[in-house]
């Protein structure tokens, strides 16, 4: 299952307080982020993501969860979608958008490295 765990001094509840809903064009491939769900504890969000990839539209949710002194970014269990290039890609966008916003930020563990990064229109 594709991950991204980011180490920094951030939290789900700072990503809930920032979350501003975002699409993105790249290729072919559309990316939506549309909106987010605290828990409770405030140990983890869920983001309602959207992909559209040769046509067929995915909807799933993307965790992202405290870890350590980090987050951790994956695919929700529930629902979970095949893990199609546009999928692993949302997860690299997402981590794009966490390091800018926390400078102190760096990515300390993923298998979808070739993914992250801004958008490349």
């Amino acid at each position: 299952m594709p991950h991204i765990i980011i180490e920094g001094n951030l939290s789900p509840e700072d990503l809930a307080l920032a979350f501003q809903a975002a699409s993105f064009a790249e290729g072919g491939n559309r990316f939506k982020a549309e909106e987010i769900f605290l828990a409770r504890d405030k140990e983890s969000v869920l983001i309602r993501s959207l992909t559209i990839e040769r046509g067929f539209t995915k909807n799933f949710f993307v965790r992202a969860s405290r870890r350590g002194s980090g987050i951790s970014l994956t695919l929700e269990k529930i629902g979970q979608p095949d893990t199609s290039e546009a999928v692993k890609r949302i997860l690299g966008l997402y981590a794009w958008v966490i390091l800018q916003s926390a400078p102190d930020a760096r990515v300390s563990t993923t298998d979808i490295g070739d993914f992250i990064g801004e958008p490349r229109g």
